[in-house]
């Protein structure tokens, strides 16, 4: 096979379906999201765990 059949792929996104500006744009925003609520419900933990 050509090299050329592949070179003319469009580079495919993070999950292989989505369009590359209005859904992974959102798709950052909530994984972003997500990190900092994770991060905050762990330090309250840690905030919690130190009190008892």
């Amino acid at each position: 096979m050509p090299h050329g059949a592949f070179a003319r792929h469009r580079p495919t996104t993070l999950l292989g379906y989505l369009r590359r500006d209005e859904d992974t744009a959102m798709l950052d925003i909530l994984l972003l999201s997500l990190g900092v609520g994770v991060f905050a419900l762990l330090a309250a933990y840690a905030v919690g765990c130190e009190k008892v």
